[in-house]
Formats: structure tokens, sequence, C-alpha cells
């Protein structure tokens, strides 16, 4: 016992120290505002802290549970006639402010927010209060029993060694009981904390003058806010959304305090407000769109959850259409004790509604219906209708809402036009897109050919103008036992018979779910999208199955929650079919959480096998997302075992690339088993998915041919979906690693442009186009190629480029039509795109190759007078050779020698350079051809050593000998070096710069 003792002692020593860190101060935020009857002051906290606050003598002291620190100067300029300057306690924990008077004092907390209210009116027999957290801990306190190790029991070797393992296993016993009794007495305090929670709210609510005052509780949750009303006692309430606003409204009058959403964050909430009515509790709150009521009462307290999803309520308040009771026909809302009901005005559409609270929780009317007189909206809780007419007259009586009308009601709905009835009988107007499939099938399958055989009988025997509810019925009957194109047949006969049907909703809508499960998606989207179906929350949810079979997830998931809160009036195959729709929407768009939710409401055993088949898709594909993929690898396997194709094909697909991905499987064999795929499944984002993915790894393959083929045929069968648009991307991509990222170096020029030019489109914009086609020439002239790199650079100066970039570009394409023997089109170039405001560099650039085109037009003349007072090496060069060639020698040779005085003196320690041989060649031939012997001379003295050792030693020597020499070796030498081409030595320069 001893050593228990110190043990527990160790433990708490050590808790004890491990807990300081976690006292480090806290940044908390402060307000303060003034108001009417008091002046309050806000703490908000970053996590729920529970707190003291309390007034003794002239001071207002505040005790935290963990120190914190603060902005207090919000509360020295707003209540300086409330409170002085602060006080702040050694630990960090407390703060006192002195008081300027005498006031009450009131406490609240809300979740994170701590607020105290310092009332200007003191309570006469009490000014001390305290406030405690509101909220228990979310797992109650577990004492800390110690149990101490097992130790291995030893060999039983006398009496008293077994007495004591029995003690042992009684102390174990007496333990296991504590520890239940302590989990049973830790579950009834847990209830009795809720149900003492509930029973201080209603003890909030006051009671003036007959009218109660309370302040309504708010809390975050996950998902959205959940907002509380605590009566005193049993009221009736309504609930439902009208646009922007949600109306909440009770049949007892009370003043809500609503000053707590002033301190809520605007994204949830954004506005609250109660309209003055001396009957009931009218509450409107401005709220974010997307947000739906859930609705829920415990004893008196009401409870409006704002959620993303908020469900169908429990109870569906049928509407009765009794168009024979007297006087004038009535439409009865069935409801368990309906009260009112109450006239209130909409400020914002300016039209009255008339709202019947209901006192059973979760009573609603889930869907909107409209009539000449009156419309019913759709309500999470309660009834509400607005008036379309003066002499409407709405009560409320146990078991009903009754809506009449002195004048007669005017009853004559979609339905009863639709199917060709005259108004008698008793008829519950349905929405124009809900399938009523189970009643439509009018039997069972024994029954089915006689049923059908009545049904074209009624047809038949009907006349033309009233054959219509006969047809309806038909078609409605064919859908029902899964014969869509028998229900399309009859739907089209209707239509040639009376063109102004498919004006008619109830049509659009039938033939809306017939073209779906035809597999026309156009036309079902079209048809469900009709302003006769806007309002129609089935209609909205049959076009976001539609929508899902088009792969347009986003458009899905906003079409399935506006038809959500119908979801529910439909067979469990149905809403498994709706439901697996969704989650596949969901998980394309990245939501995986929602996509599980849809999934685990499927009971995928119980489906038919093509339905279930789609359910473990879905499943395979989390199981993936989730990196579990052994257990995805299992789950597609079991999808191909059913041979379904809408689904086996997807799932080789997510497999083979599942496979690829974990290395299991390389391209070459990826490329092979996709190959197949795409003849297997044609149409749809299926096929979409294989060609990307095979265009994907022909391109990690090198194969960019057969990538880009390959992607081109996906952008072009389908152009104007999500996915297409990303394989175009994945194609431009490709191309600019190619051509700008040297992708294409490993393949030789020729093919690398026949390449470009068969996938030319792809070329982008901009300066990024510009340098792909620079590279592209490059390469083209480097392997002599002209007339491509020629063609390629001309397209690209015509159409594409302006400006600096134009001219620069234009310089490169002249150099290759100089090289190519085409000097008329190169100063053509030059002059077309000839441009004031140059950078002078380019400027000069162009005006040398200019002249260098009109020299090798022989025009000479011209050529020299372009580049007169040009004194620079590449202009000297350019003149020696057009004197070189109007084989004007003295000047020729006179130019040369210039050219070769700037090269400066030649090396003595390395050979010279080949172009500067040939110079050097010229230079000498122009002064012998010239009679110039002191210039052959200072020739010979200035590079005999260097030319020596050339390969034109020996010509050097012989011209260099003698101008007057006319020697048959001179001759033979001078004819050769006087027909050299100048244009190559001249060009050098250019060609490098390319």
């Amino acid at each position: 016992m001893f050593r228990y003792s110190v043990y527990m002692l160790l433990l708490t020593v050590c808790f004890a120290f491990g807990a300081a860190p976690a006292m480090a101060q806290q940044a908390v935020k402060t307000r303060a505002g003034v108001h009417a009857e008091y002046g309050r002051i806000v703490f908000e906290w970053p996590t729920k802290t529970g707190y003291r606050a309390e007034i003794k003598g002239k001071q207002l002291r505040i005790v935290f549970d963990k120190p914190f620190t603060a902005n207090y100067a919000v509360f020295e300029q707003k209540l300086a006639d409330f409170v002085g300057k602060p006080v702040i306690g050694k630990d960090g924990r407390e703060v006192r402010f002195p008081l300027r008077r005498e006031f009450g004092l009131k406490t609240r907390q809300f979740d994170k927010v701590v607020v105290i209210d310092l009332l200007m009116a003191p309570p006469a027999d009490d000014k001390v209060a305290e406030k405690t957290p509101v909220m228990p801990p979310e797992k109650p306190a577990t004492p800390v029993t110690m149990t101490p190790p097992r130790i291995a029991a030893a060999k039983i070797i006398s009496e008293r060694s077994e007495a004591e393992a029995e003690a042992d296993r009684a102390a174990a016993i007496a333990l296991e009981q504590q520890k239940k009794q302590e989990a049973e007495d830790q579950a009834i305090g847990a209830a009795l904390a809720k149900a003492k929670m509930i029973e201080d709210e209603k003890d909030a609510a006051v009671t003036k003058g007959g009218q109660i005052d309370f302040e309504m509780r708010v809390k975050e949750i996950a998902g959205g806010l959940r907002m509380r009303f605590p009566f005193p006692k049993d009221v009736a309430g309504a609930v439902f959304l009208r646009g922007d606003y949600l109306w909440v409204v009770f049949d007892k009058p009370a003043h809500v305090d609503l000053s707590i959403v002033s301190l809520l964050r605007r994204d949830v909430i954004m506005k609250a407000e109660q309209l003055d009515d001396q009957d009931s509790t009218v509450l409107a709150f401005k709220v974010a769109p997307g947000y739906l009521p859930r609705v829920a009462r415990r004893h008196s307290v009401w409870q409006v959850d704002l959620l993303r999803e908020a469900g169908t309520p429990d109870g569906i308040l049928p509407v009765v259409r009794e168009p024979e009771a007297e006087p004038g026909g009535l439409v009865r809302v069935r409801a368990g004790n309906p009260t009112g009901p109450f006239a209130v005005i909409d400020p914002t559409v300016g039209d009255t509604i008339m709202i019947s609270p209901v006192l059973e929780a979760t009573q609603a009317v889930v869907e909107s219906r409209k009539y000449v007189d009156f419309e019913l909206l759709p309500t999470s809780q309660g009834v509400a209708i607005v008036l379309r007419s003066d002499q409407l007259k709405v009560s409320a009586a146990p078991g009903s809402v009754m809506i009449t009308s002195a004048a007669g009601l005017q009853m004559s709905d979609e339905v009863v036009r639709s199917l060709g009835k005259n108004g008698t009988g008793k008829i519950t107007p349905q929405p124009p897109a809900y399938m009523e499939f189970d009643r439509w099938k009018r039997g069972t399958a024994e029954n089915f050919y006689a049923t059908r055989q009545q049904l074209r009988a009624n047809v038949a025997a009907t006349k033309l103008v009233e054959r219509r509810s006969g047809q309806m019925s038909l078609a409605q009957f064919h859908l029902a036992h899964g014969l869509e194109a028998e229900a399309r047949g009859i739907l089209n006969i209707m239509a040639s018979e009376d063109a102004n049907i498919i004006n008619d909703p109830y049509f659009r809508g039938l033939s809306g779910v017939t073209n779906y499960y035809l597999g026309r998606l156009d036309e079902a989207e079209r048809d469900l999208s009709d302003n006769g179906l806007k309002n129609d929350s089935h209609a909205k949810l049959w076009l976001g199955a539609v929508k899902a079979r088009q792969n347009s997830w986003k458009e899905a998931l906003i079409a399935f929650d506006s038809g959500l809160a119908v979801m529910g009036k439909y067979s469990p195959q149905i809403r498994a079919e709706l439901r697996i729709l969704a989650g596949t929407a969901a998980l394309a768009m990245g939501e995986n959480d929602r996509a599980q939710r849809e999934l685990n409401n499927v009971k995928i055993d119980t489906l038919t096998p093509q339905m279930a088949s789609e359910g473990r898709l879905l499943q395979a594909n989390l199981l993936e997302v989730r990196g579990k993929n052994d257990a995805a690898l299992d789950a597609y396997d079991k999808v191909i075992a059913t041979h379904y194709r809408p689904t086996e094909t997807p799932a080789r697909l997510s497999r083979l690339l599942l496979l690829n991905k974990l290395g299991s499987m390389d391209n070459a064999k990826a490329i092979e088993q996709l190959e197949g795929l795409r003849y297997a499944w044609r149409g749809d984002d299926t096929e979409l998915k294989i060609l990307e993915a095979l265009g994907k790894r022909y391109a990690a393959n090198g194969a960019y041919r057969e990538s880009l083929s390959v992607m081109r045929s996906a952008v072009t069968y389908y152009p104007n979906t999500e996915r297409s648009s990303h394989i175009a991307d994945s194609m431009n991509e490709i191309f600019a690693d190619l051509y700008l990222r040297n992708g294409s170096s490993t393949m030789p020029a020729i093919k690398a442009l026949a390449l470009y030019y068969d996938f030319r489109e792809l070329t982008p914009l901009g300066a990024d186009g510009d340098e792909m086609i620079r590279r592209l020439g490059e390469r083209l002239v480097a392997v002599d190629l002209l007339d491509e790199a020629i063609e390629l650079l001309d397209h690209q100066v015509r159409y594409r480029l302006d400006g600096t970039a134009k001219a620069q570009v234009a310089v490169r394409l002249a150099v290759i039509q100089l090289l190519d023997k085409q000097p008329d089109k190169a100063l053509d170039t030059i002059r077309r795109t000839r441009q004031t405001r140059l950078p002078e560099d380019l400027t000069f650039r162009r005006l040398i190759l200019e002249a260098r085109a009109l020299s090798e037009l022989s025009e000479f003349e011209q050529a020299l007078e372009l580049i007169a007072g040009v004194d620079v090496p590449d202009a000297n060069l350019l003149r020696a050779d057009i004197y070189w060639a109007a084989q004007d020698w003295p000047k020729a040779a006179s130019s040369l020698d210039k050219v070769l005085a700037d090269s400066g003196p030649p090396p003595s320690d390395k050979p010279l350079d080949a172009p500067l041989q040939g110079r050097i060649m010229r230079a000498a031939i122009a002064y012998a051809l010239a009679g110039q012997q002191d210039g052959l001379d200072k020739m010979r003295t200035r590079y005999d050593a260097q030319m020596a050792a050339s390969p034109y030693a020996d010509s050097f020597d012989v011209i260099s000998r003698s101008s007057a020499n006319n020697g048959v070796a001179f001759r033979q030498l001078a004819s050769t070096i006087a027909g050299l081409d100048t244009l190559k030595d001249f060009m050098a320069t250019y060609r490098r710069d390319l």
C-alpha cells in the first residue's frame, strides 16, 4: 500500500510539471459597446474557457481559468462612464475594473465568447453574479485509478499462497464492479447535465406584463450554426426560407434579444431582426446562400440548425384538394395541432404571408404548390401561404390548415390540364417531374400484359381531343416498367397530335426522365430545364442525374442540392441510383467526404447487378483516393468480374493506371493495354480518359507524334468538355517541351520540322511561340535545310510579328536567303520590314545586309553609296567584296589591306585561322592584278612566315614574288582566287549570330 501511495504521488508530481507549459498566456480579443440599458464588455478566446465574474463594492472582478493577454484600450475609450483603468492580476488570469457607480451584472457565454453587461439599473436584492462555464466537458472526467502491474503467477506451493491468489481475484472483481458503477454514474451525470442545460435555458426566459423576454442562444456546430429559442412553455413554430431570408415564427408574443448575432462572423447569418407583431414572434434572418434549416424541439426549447445539407423533415404534411367542398372549394393541409394563422408582410417583397405554426416538431410542407389565388411555400416547419387574392380565407383547426375563398377557389392545376380531367374528384396536385413509378406500375409483373392491353384499349376508345390522359397513363406505365423506348414512342405521338403539349410541364418532366433512361442526355437536359419546371425540386433531382451522366460535375452537385429535400419520396433503388451519381460527382470535384457519405447511404448488396457495379466502382475509386491501394485493386477486380461494360472498362482503366503509378506496370505495357481499351469503349468521358492516359504515356516514352495524334483525336471528338480542355493544355505543354526546352533535340531536324508542321496550331502566341520558331530555324540552318528555314521564318515575319521583333527576325531571314543564293528575296525582306526608331546595332546590321544583297545583284554603286562613310570592319569587308566583285583591283587591294589592319598584327605563336588566310590571299592577288609591287612586298614581309605554314604556302610564294609575273602558275592562281565566292567569308559572322 505504501508503494502504491508513493507511485500516485510521483504520478501527480509528473502531471503537475507536465501541465506547466500549457499555462502560457493566450491572446484574447476584446470589444466594448454602450447600449440604452447597459454597457457591454466582450472577451473572445481562441477556445472555450471557464470564468467567474462578480461585483464587490465598487469593483468588477473577472477571473478566467487560463492566463491571458488583452488590449484594454477599447474599454477606456468606449466605457469611460462605466469603468476606470483595469488592474491585472499577478497570475495573468484576473482583471479588476473600478466602477464609476453602482451597476447590476449580467453575464453569458457563447462558446468561445464571454459577454459581461453592466446594467444601468442594479437589481434591488443582489448585486453579485457569478458565471461558470455553461457547457460541460465533452467527456466526463474519469478518476485516475492506478492498477498495479500484473505479476506472473508463481506455482502454488502452499495453502497460504492459494488464499492470497483468491484475495487478488476478489480485488480484481471488486475493481471491475467499481469501474462499471463509475461509468453508469458518468452516463447519468451527462444526461442530468443535458436536462439541466435545457431547464437553465427555460429559466432564463422572463415574463413581464404577459410578454416573454429571452435571449437567443447560438452555437457553432460542424457544418454550420445552431440557434436555440428557450421559451418557458410550449409554443408552436414555423420555419421556412424565402429568398435570402430565414423566417422563424412562434405563436406566442415574445421579445427576443438578438444582440448575439452582432458577435458572430458573417459567414452564415449576416443580419437579424424581429418584426413587430402583437400576437406572435416573427424573426427574420438574412443567411448566406447554400444553408438550409433543420428544425428540432426539446420540451419548450426550439432548435434551428443552419447546415449545407439539412435533409428531409420527418413529417411531410399532405396537401389535399377538395374542389367539391362548399362554398367554392377547399385546399386542406393536414397537420397535427396548427395555430394562428398570423398575417405578416414580407418587407423585402411587399406581399402578405399567412403563417400557421405547428406544435409538433418537423411537420413541414416540403414542396412549393402554386394556385391561382395563393402559393404554398416549402417549409422546414409549419405552413406558410402567400396570398394572391384579397378574398382568400385561411383558418387553422386541430388536424388541418384550411384555405378557402368567398368567391370560390380557382383550382384547375397542371395535373388536371395535362391528364385531360374536368376538375372533378379529389386530386392532390403533384409536382410535374415527380416520377411515381410504384403507382404507375399498376400492380405486379404478373398482370403486366393485361394492364397494358386495358390501357391501350382506353386510348383507342377515346376521341382524339380527349385521349391525352390515357396516352399519358400508358407512357407512365411503360416507363415505370423500364420500357423507355415504348414510352418515348407514345410521347412522340402525343406531340405530333398536339404541338402545344410541349409547353406542358408534366409532359416535359416525363419526357426528360424518359430521355435520361434512353441515354439521350442533351434532350433530357432541355426537357428538365424548361421554365415550367424551374421551381420543381424533382426536376432538379433528375437534372442532377443527367448532369452527372454528362460529367458536368459541378452543375450536377448544384442540381442535386436543389432536389435533396424530395429524394426520400422515391424507392430505395432510385435513391441509391441518385446517391451513387451524386457521390461520383462529389468525388470528381474533390469532395471526398461527401462522396463517402453518399455511398454510406447505399446498401450495395440490395441493388440490381448493374447498379451494384456502379456503386462498387465508386467504392474502389474512394479507396484509391484515400491511398488504400491494395484494397482498391481488389475492388476494381470485383467490378471487372461483373462484366457490365459501362463499369468494367472504367475499372480496367483505373486499375492499370494505378499499377502504372505504383511501378508494377511499365509504360510500354500500359500503352499496349490502353490501345486495347481505346477500341473496347467509345463515347463519353471514359474514352476521353483513355485517350488522355494513352497520350501522356506515349509522350513519356518519347513517341511524341503518337502522343499528340491521340490527344488531338480526343480534343476533336469532344471539343466542349472540361476534360478535353485539360487534354489541350497537356498538348501545349508537350509541344513546348519539344521546341522550347530542347525535347526535340534527340530527333533529326527534318523530323522535328515535319512534326512542327503537323501540329503548328499548338505554337503559342507571343514571345514563347517566336522563340520556338527561332530555335527550330537554327536547327534547320545547322543542317543546311535552308529552304525549310526560310519558309518557317518568312511565315513568322509576315503573320506573327510586328515592331522591333519583326525587324530582328527579318535579319535572320535575310541572312539565310543570302546563304541560299536568293539576294533578291533578302533585299525584299529587309526593305518590307523597314521601320524607324530601331536600336542602333539592329539598324546597322540591316544596312550591311541590304548593301550585301545589292552587291550580290551587281548593284555595286548603290551598295557602295549605302555604306559610304561607314568605317567599321563589317563595312570595310563588304566594301572590299564589292570592289572584288567589280574587279576594281586597286580599290579591292586597298580595302582588303584595311580589313587586315582592322584584324590587328598576325599572331606569332599560333597559325592563322582559315578566314584570315583567305583574306591575305585575296589581298595579295588584288595587289598583283593591280600591278602594285610595293603592296606585294608589304604583304610578303608581314605574312610570309605565317603563310609558309598554311595550305596556301606555295600559292602565296608564287603570287607575292612579283606583280609582273606572268607565268602559267601565276595566271592559274590569279584566276582561281579572283573567282572565289566572297559571300561565304562575309556571312560567317552573321551565320554564327543566327
